[in-house]
């Protein structure tokens, strides 16, 4: 999945991607990068989806996710 319309009819990214934790196990998620101020994750459907926003590093982005999923 790769975009889809988000507000103000500008196209927000959505990507398939995963991490590997701590204990080297992938935690494959939906990475959804937009103009917010947080960064969040919810389950549905059995798919993990992050909410990230423009300019957010791979580094907090690990971070937060082995943070929460522990």
């Amino acid at each position: 999945m790769c975009g889809v319309f988000g507000y103000g009819g500008f196209e927000v990214p959505k990507y398939n991607t995963f991490i590997e934790d701590k204990n080297g196990e992938r935690i494959d998620f939906i990475l959804d990068v937009a103009k917010r101020s947080r960064l969040n994750m919810g389950m549905r459907d059995g798919t993990l989806t992050v909410r990230v926003p423009y300019g957010c590093s791979k580094q907090q982005l690990e971070s937060f996710i082995n943070n929460n999923l522990s």
